[in-house]
């Protein structure tokens, strides 16, 4: 596992994101997230979600959605081009 793959599995626990759900867009095994969950104190018991505000998947940053408009999920095109 990369440091670069650590630092967006911390960021996407602290989004309150499922194992299942990160193991998959970083195509790597949930249970090798949840491993490095557990080891790190980052298991639901010790996160708290704090908003429900949609984030960019990339960086976190909120994004603001405009109404009648397809959902964004990255804050701007240079996350989505990293992502």
């Amino acid at each position: 596992m990369t440091d670069e793959q650590k630092e967006k599995i911390i960021r996407f626990r602290s989004m309150g994101r499922g194992y299942a759900d990160i193991g998959k867009e970083l195509d790597i095994s949930k249970d090798t997230v949840k491993s490095f969950c557990c080891r790190n104190s980052l298991t639901s018991a010790d996160i708290l979600v704090t908003d429900d505000k949609d984030r960019c998947r990339e960086c976190g940053m909120e994004i603001k959605q405009r109404p009648n408009m397809k959902k964004q999920v990255f804050c701007c095109k240079a996350c989505r081009e990293k992502w």
